[in-house]
């Protein structure tokens, strides 16, 4: 004799999953119903992700332009050997700077213009910039900064100006494209050229540059193979990116600079996006936070959502367990029993799933709708749905995994169940005995308390299934909504470190003036107000003058010194920030530090830095230790060729008056192994009489 189920045969389990759906219709769609939901939410979910995904990675072009690394000090003729590389898919050409003198100017007289090729206005973030007209599309066109048009109103959209084009020069040598306006300097014509204005864009430079911005068109074929010019590389395979751009440098002979680095720089924050890092960089940055914050939420929510569609199932089950009992007194093996649960909540999930696709995509479009209008006022950004295939593949996945992990319960227990205990089983027969200890329903509600009562202790367990659940749900939308409230507050702490209101920076090349600052101190509803100059310079020292703790930390073994610090002939270049600060603010800083007097022509050396600046926690940075091996009275040789490029090399020595641990109260953060060196802003300025290079900053 064949029993029906001697045969482990899959045709038999699944009509019999198919026969239990149709027969428990309501059954059926109460767990369709709760799959509906828990695949909406992860559709909703991933949507949201991906969404903010897109909108970050199009303001990151938006605001930087579509390029993956960029080349400096390329020659016009090289550019076809950059090409050439294989994993190159286009590149983007700016240069050909070029100086305008602006006959009918005194103060700004000159009109500073970048040239840029077709490819490079298609991809680049110039063109959003343009506010009126538009960007310049063959030679003689220009775009000019706003300012150009507020302090000339005579001048229009569409008008052509002729101007002359030269060189600045200063004891006959060139003054730099970008360097501040400098005594002495004269403007020496090269040519006459004539421009039409087509458009005006939002762009501003320095006070220092004594001109405006422009931007024109390059003509490749027409530049001269020897002129400087900027290329924007975009490749066809980015995770190479950190080969190809090292091979195109040594290809094409470019020269390293004094810390072994070729002059080129990659799009770090949109590599970033995609997942890209340089190698090393990986663990250290904000992916794998993240990652594991989109996991522990996605697991979360699968969890949730299985106890909820559990609870159903198990409801499903218990309803048929005389069956299930008869089933197995017949034949009908345990693992035949699991797959008949699972078959059923495969079939009863297909259709939830499919349709949470679209309900999925219009909650997010719903959510990220009103999270814009609410936040396009502040952030002046709008958020769009971005929805992709992946979206619903992912979404389809951790939906129909969550209908397994929620039927795998049910489905283990129904096959456990005796076949004698099963036909015992009374699911619906309640006495009604049971419910005396519930009189309160009872007087209130009468026969239905009666009734109510029994059912809650006969169906107990699933009635703790629900408050579970309820619970977990609760529990998770706080948890979000803690989430959210800590990354405010922790925005807005950080919008508020800054020690000031209002900061003002003044780049102009030249020496503050006293009425001013009094002036500034004089501005009302200003209540206290700090100044101070800064230049780079840097200091050759030994090992020997380095202090014990430092070296006991590992000195510069570390991969940020490579950054800062040069060792050359058994020295080391320690870069210096010479900071002159106003008088008032200087008193009240060694008052603070507990110094009472400051001999003329010394400084006071901040004489502190990171313990480990190759930490990943920012906390951790902020530890220091004492740098040098300094003490008071002792002279310190510096120099204002901090880097090699720096055409001066003008020295000075300074007495330390002062050897402090905490900078001033200023705003300023300096960079990791530098050496603050404080003076009084008077003799700052004797200090640097005879250096190149130097700018003002005001709070």
């Amino acid at each position: 004799m064949t029993l029906p189920f001697e045969n482990d045969t899959n045709a038999v389990v699944k009509k019999l999953a198919k026969q239990n759906i149709k027969a428990n219709h309501r059954t059926a769609l109460s767990i369709m119903s709760a799959i509906l939901i828990a695949a909406t939410f992860m559709c909703t979910l991933c949507s949201l992700v991906q969404s903010y995904w897109s909108q970050r990675v199009q303001q990151e072009i938006f605001d930087s332009g579509n390029w993956d690394a960029q080349i400096l000090e390329v020659q016009a003729n090289q550019i076809e050997l950059i090409k050439k590389n294989e994993n190159i898919k286009d590149v983007m050409v700016k240069g050909n700077n070029q100086t305008f003198l602006l006959s009918f100017r005194e103060n700004d007289p000159y009109l500073l213009v970048q040239n840029c090729d077709a490819k490079y206005w298609e991809s680049m973030h110039e063109k959003n910039l343009i506010i009126r007209g538009r960007v310049p599309e063959a030679p003689g066109e220009i775009v000019v900064g706003k300012k150009f048009f507020e302090d000339n109103p005579s001048f229009k959209i569409g008008d052509t100006v002729d101007l002359e084009l030269g060189e600045r020069r200063k004891d006959n040598r060139i003054v730099d494209f970008l360097s501040p306006l400098q005594d002495g300097e004269v403007f020496v014509k090269t040519d006459n050229v004539q421009y039409t204005i087509v458009g005006e864009i939002d762009r501003t430079v320095s006070s220092a540059y004594n001109g405006y911005p422009a931007y024109g068109w390059l003509n490749l074929e027409e530049t001269p193979k020897d002129a400087s010019v900027v290329v924007y590389t975009q490749t066809k395979n980015p995770r190479k990116i950190y080969e190809t751009v090292p091979q195109i440098a040594q290809a094409i002979g470019l020269e390293q600079d004094e810390y072994g680095e070729y002059p080129y720089r990659y799009h770090t924050a949109l590599l970033g996006m995609y997942g890209i890092y340089e190698p090393g960089h990986f663990w250290s940055s904000d992916l794998p936070k993240l990652f594991l914050s989109l996991l522990i939420v996605a697991v979360a929510s699968m969890t949730v959502f299985a106890y909820i569609i559990r609870g159903a199932f198990s409801i499903s089950a218990k309803r048929k367990i005389k069956e299930l009992g008869i089933l197995k007194s017949i034949g009908m093996t345990p693992k035949q029993i699991r797959k008949l649960v699972k078959y059923e909540a495969r079939w009863l999930s297909f259709f939830p799933i499919v349709i949470s696709i679209g309900l999925g995509h219009l909650l997010s479009y719903g959510v990220l709708t009103a999270y814009s209008k609410l936040t396009r006022e502040v952030t002046g950004n709008q958020i769009s749905v971005s929805f992709s295939p992946w979206i619903a593949i992912i979404s389809i996945m951790l939906s129909f995994l969550t209908v397994l992990l929620a039927a795998s319960g049910p489905a283990r227990q129904m096959g456990k169940i005796r076949p004698i205990e099963a036909i015992k089983e009374n699911w619906n027969n309640v006495s009604l005995e049971k419910s005396a200890k519930h009189t309160f329903l009872k007087r209130c509600f009468g026969f239905l308390g009666k009734i109510s009562a029994n059912s809650l202790i006969a169906n107990k367990k699933l009635f703790r299934t629900c408050t579970v659940t309820l619970c977990l749900c609760m529990v998770l939308m706080f948890s979000f909504l803690a989430v959210f409230s800590v990354s405010d507050v922790n925005n807005t702490k950080a919008e508020h470190d800054n020690p000031f209101d209002i900061n003002i920076t003044l780049e102009s090349g030249q020496r503050i003036e006293p009425a001013l600052i009094q002036e500034l101190k004089d501005l009302p509803d200003v209540k206290e107000q700090t100044t101070y100059t800064m230049a780079m310079c840097a200091s050759w020292l030994s090992e020997q003058e380095l202090s014990k703790e430092f070296l006991s930390y590992g000195g510069f073994d570390t991969k940020a010194a490579g950054e800062y610090v040069v060792k050359r002939d058994g020295r080391y270049r320690i870069p210096c920030t010479l900071i002159g600060l106003e008088q008032d603010t200087y008193n009240a800083y060694l008052k603070n530090a507990g110094i009472s007097s400051h001999n003329s022509r010394s400084a006071v050396i901040v004489n502190s830095v990171a313990k480990n600046p190759d930490a990943r926690g920012y906390e951790a940075k902020k530890e220091q230790v004492s740098y040098l091996d300094i003490k008071e009275g002792q002279r310190l040789q510096l120099t204002e060729k901090f880097l090699d490029s720096v055409q001066g090399n003008y020295s000075f020595d300074i007495q330390i008056s002062s050897v402090l641990t905490e900078m001033p109260d200023i705003g300023l953060n300096v960079a990791f192994y530098t050496l603050p060196i404080i003076v009084p802003m008077e003799e700052y300025y004797e200090i640097i009489k005879n250096s190149r290079i130097f700018f003002s900053r005001t709070r």
